[in-house]
């Protein structure tokens, strides 16, 4: 079994959703790792990529700690922008 670790540091605030992409993109298509054939994801069984990634939710302050006193995660698990990202395969 392999392992891979990607620790990286993206871009940050709340209105730079899309350059984070752009960074996760461009770290993993220049992540130079064997053969250059392939791309990272493949290299491993397992691929870790960790870090300060900078995703945030899209709400306010406000809006966040009411759906926890809530218990209503599912809103914040909506309005999260990695997984928002992840949705649209961006």
């Amino acid at each position: 079994t392999s392992f891979g670790f990607v620790c990286a540091h993206l871009a940050a605030h709340l209105e730079k959703l899309k350059l984070r992409n752009q960074n996760f993109h461009r770290i993993m298509q220049d992540l130079s790792l064997g053969l250059k054939e392939w791309p990272t994801i493949v290299k491993f069984d397992y691929l870790f990529f960790f870090g300060d990634l900078n995703y945030r939710i899209e709400a306010t302050e406000d809006q966040v700690l009411k759906s926890v006193r809530e218990g209503e995660f599912h809103e914040l698990f909506e309005k999260d922008q990695l997984n928002m990202a992840r949705k649209l395969r961006n």
